[in-house]
């Protein structure tokens, strides 16, 4: 088959929607226990088990709260969930906090300059439908309070808090498959979202990232096509103007801001499949430059800097789904490979802890013919 713009959409929206059918349909099965350390194939060192998610789920966010405990909420066990756990960073357990008023995953969370969590859009309703609700979690009283609904139902899409306090989103697939290039500003003071100046190009799954100078980078994603453009937007104006374009066409990769000021971005999906390579995008050239590769192509998979400026990758899907962790030293422009997880998972969380480490949560993986939700939980590296 000749591959066309319009058929690869076809291809990668016709992939993502059976995946949501599968899982809405209760063919998934959940694994609440994992028993002892794992280490991988090669033998290396595993994470550290913690005491289990209360619920196992997959596409969820975490985030850090300013007291050092993790928050998740939401995503996929059987059905789209509404509750959300908090992760002790001392007692290393979790436990339930809240209820959201509206089960959903593929949503974004952002963390609020006074502490509070915002939740947006995703998939949810009886027939996993974009959501147009946002709701905002206080972890003084463990509550979500419904706030302003988006503009525009989404998901798929991507948040960042800007340095104004303000929350930017963008893009996504909205109703019926529709793809978007429209951006919204939600307000913590009145609890409202505007919108803000379009993209110009109609992308889900992408990376954004919040540049030293306050900007925010729109890197890849997927519209009718896979992506390799990257925008600019300057919260001063609302507009968004385009930059150097990726390398590589990607979507479902990572992006991490580095202590230099550049933007890593990392693995990803393409038509044929999971990447290795990743760039690094310089603010003040608007240039990308190729880094050293992954030694695991992977997508699905998180991203986190350390305190030392180090980047982790952990998980996602390449050939199959991965167990293994990586290391990226900005000196060296290389990754290494390090301790594994406990077992192989993809679609997962994960959170940098205040004493470093980070904790990874739930996801998924294959299992012959059926997909296992996980709530294990552990922290590394080791």
């Amino acid at each position: 088959m000749r591959i066309t713009p319009k058929t690869y959409s076809l291809v990668v929206h016709h992939r993502r929607w059976i995946a949501y059918v599968v899982t809405i349909s209760g063919i998934f099965a959940t694994l609440t226990t994992y028993a002892g350390q794992n280490s991988d194939a090669a033998g290396r060192t595993p994470w550290t088990l913690t005491s289990n998610l209360v619920h196992p789920r997959h596409s969820f966010q975490a985030t850090t709260l300013l007291d050092g405990r993790v928050l998740v909420e939401g995503g996929v066990g059987m059905n789209a969930m509404k509750t959300s756990e908090l992760f002790d960073p001392v007692s290393k357990a979790w436990t339930l906090s809240g209820r959201l008023g509206q089960g959903r995953w593929q949503h974004t969370a952002t963390l609020l300059a006074d502490g509070r969590v915002l939740v947006a859009g995703g998939l949810g309703g009886a027939s996993s439908s974009a959501l147009a609700s946002a709701e905002v979690y206080d972890p003084s009283n463990a509550t979500w309070t419904a706030t302003g609904n988006l503009v525009t139902a989404r998901a798929n899409h991507s948040a960042i808090l800007l340095g104004d306090g303000r929350v930017l989103v963008v893009g996504g697939v909205s109703t019926n498959g529709v793809l978007l290039e429209t951006a919204e500003i939600y307000d913590p003071a009145s609890g409202t979202w505007v919108l803000t100046g379009n993209v110009g190009q109609e992308v889900e799954l992408s990376t954004l990232t919040s540049l030293q100078d306050g900007r925010v980078l729109l890197a890849g994603g997927v519209g009718h096509a896979e992506l390799a453009t990257a925008f600019l937007y300057n919260p001063a104006t609302g507009t968004w103007a385009p930059t150097g374009s990726l390398h590589d066409a990607r979507y479902n990769a990572t992006a991490t801001l580095l202590t230099n000021g550049q933007v890593l971005v990392a693995g990803g999906q393409a038509i044929l499949g999971a990447l290795k390579s990743a760039e690094l995008y310089d603010p003040t050239t608007g240039a990308w430059t190729v880094t050293g590769n992954l030694n695991n192509a992977r997508y699905n998979h998180t991203a986190t800097r350390l305190l030392d400026g180090s980047v982790v990758v952990t998980g996602g899907f390449g050939l199959n789904d991965l167990q293994s962790t990586e290391v990226y030293t900005l000196a060296t422009g290389q990754w290494q490979m390090n301790g594994a997880l406990n077992m192989p998972v993809q679609r997962h969380a994960a959170a940098l802890l205040q004493d470093g480490e980070i904790v990874v949560a739930g996801g998924e993986f294959a299992k012959g013919p059926r997909f296992r939700v996980v709530a294990v939980s552990q922290v590394g590296p080791p």
